[in-house]
């Protein structure tokens, strides 16, 4: 009875260790971008419509990213998160630095065409 009782106590500790790494930021974008980086490098090439626009292709290897979702879905899986990847294309976005220089934020504008 002992050994039970050890063994569902280890499950629980487990479960509640894997439920506080899912959600964890920190650890969910080192997993996308651990992710990304197993597909291969970063690039562009070529363009993609992305609704009635048209940008720049973004691949991780030979794989295109753009309109591609089994990456993001798998985060989504794996850690009850959303994911996304943004490809630069004429919208500006620009970093958000406190006093000491830390990255806080991004801000975002864009124009419609």
């Amino acid at each position: 009875m002992k050994l039970h009782t050890l063994a569902a106590t280890a499950a629980l500790m487990v479960g509640a260790l894997a439920a506080a790494h899912a959600t964890d930021p920190k650890a969910t974008i080192a997993d996308l971008d651990a992710r990304l980086t197993k597909i291969g490098a970063p690039k562009l090439d070529g363009t993609e419509k992305a609704g009635d626009k048209t940008v720049p292709g973004l691949f991780f290897g030979e794989r295109k990213i753009n309109n591609n979702y089994d990456v993001v879905d798998a985060i989504r899986k794996a850690h009850d998160a959303t994911a996304t990847l943004f490809v630069k294309h004429g919208a500006c976005y620009n970093p958000i630095k406190d006093a000491s220089g830390k990255l806080i934020g991004v801000s975002y504008i864009g124009h419609k065409n």
